[in-house]
């Protein structure tokens, strides 16, 4: 990396990468409870793996990455009220990480 940056960018991917694991120990702690399917399991899948893509923009220092994982556990979890606890909380994360760190093209910048 040899760029520098700000020690709040470095802060912001580092919550990010909590608020994933976060999810993902929600999710496993909700899914070893009895009683459920085979389609809640993929669906867990589906929504561990959303966490994951934005686990993997914050280690990677890619800002797509991380609002794509946010606005996907947000959709996603904002109809499932068990999961709320776990899902919302992390997606807002995701997706705030991912404005914070977000670099816009050179030709979009303004000159202050």
């Amino acid at each position: 990396m040899g760029r520098s940056e700000p020690r709040w960018a470095t802060a912001t991917r580092g919550i990010a990468v909590l608020a994933t694991a976060y999810v993902t120990v929600g999710l496993l702690w909700t899914l070893s409870e009895p009683g459920y399917s085979r389609t809640r399991a993929a669906f867990f899948a589906l929504l561990a793996v959303l966490a994951l893509v934005g686990g993997v923009g914050a280690v990677l220092d890619d800002s797509r990455l991380l609002v794509g994982g946010g606005a996907g556990l947000f959709l996603l979890g904002f109809w499932q009220a068990a999961l709320w606890i776990f899902l919302l909380p992390a997606a807002f994360v995701l997706l705030f990480a991912g404005m914070l760190t977000w670099e816009f093209p050179e030709s979009e910048r303004t000159a202050a």
